[in-house]
């Protein structure tokens, strides 16, 4: 199953390096993950023995492509399995038209080391806070989230519209997606999930703090601790979530071939979908 081989693979990782192990729940989300992936994107395993022992996989939204997942099981890591792997899947993006590729990097210097070799660049950290926010969203006006009104809003900050991801992401009885009213008029949207924010995004800077804030609100009402990781260059969410209490906990990378959206007005979703 390639959402245990995930799983698997991430364990040895944060075993590598001292980190926190995934949660025993992530196969489940991860294996829903995958079958969605697959539906609408790329996706290439490589098997052994009848089992699967890497995988690689993409979205492709118009002329963006976003690396899914790369994953090697410990016993054939830097064995030449996974490359080739990666390979196709990207040259088949470039077939589709792909012009602009990227990844939710993470912390293994050998895979970073095959994304800058791609041409895939570092574009911003990836912060992860944590923790149970201070936070005022009373004022805050919202309605549920369309894939209508997202996609507009998606079109200006993310660059491409990605209907089908939405209407996957709302689909999903765990996911509160809200967009968020300025004056009677979408300012924004955010998901929240059992605590876990994003993705998250905003049309003028003006709203992000507006938009964040009902975000951390509508995710402290869900679970705690609340979570949520800010791109680098997004100055007033870092602003915003360290106002509000919560704690810096790790920091991945975003890495890619040139920029795309507006990352300052933007949280992603993690690295499924981004």
């Amino acid at each position: 199953m390639a959402a245990q081989l995930f799983v698997d693979s991430l364990t040895a990782l944060t075993q590598r390096h001292n980190a926190p192990p995934p949660p025993p729940e992530l196969v489940d989300e991860e294996e829903a993950g995958y079958a969605f992936v697959a539906r609408t994107g790329i996706f290439r395993v490589a098997t052994l023995a009848g089992r699967i022992v890497a995988l690689a996989c993409a979205i492709v939204r118009e002329d963006q492509w976003f690396l899914s997942g790369f994953w090697a099981d410990a016993s054939v890591r830097q064995q030449g399995i996974g490359g080739p792997l990666l390979r196709e899947v990207w040259d088949e993006g470039v077939r589709r038209g792909c012009r602009r590729q990227f990844v939710w990097a993470s912390i293994d210097p050998t895979a970073i080391a095959t994304y800058l070799k791609l041409g895939m660049l570092p574009g911003s950290q990836l912060f992860a806070f944590a923790g149970d926010p201070v936070i005022d969203a009373a004022r805050v006006q919202t309605r549920p989230l369309t894939t209508r009104d997202a996609a507009g809003i998606d079109l200006l900050v993310r660059g491409v519209p990605r209907e089908v991801d939405h209407a996957w992401w709302l689909s999903e009885p765990r996911n509160d997606g809200r967009t968020v009213l300025r004056d009677g008029a979408p300012a924004g949207y955010y998901y929240a999930a059992n605590g876990r924010i994003g993705p998250v995004a905003w049309l003028h800077a003006r709203d992000g703090e507006l938009v964040l804030a009902a975000a951390l609100a509508e995710a402290s009402s869900q679970a705690r601790p609340v979570k949520i990781v800010v791109p680098g260059m997004n100055h007033s969410a870092l602003g915003l979530v360290l106002r509000a209490g919560l704690r810096l906990e790790r920091n991945s990378h975003l890495l890619w071939t040139e920029p795309f959206g507006r990352m300052e007005q933007y949280i992603p979703s993690g690295p499924l979908l981004f």
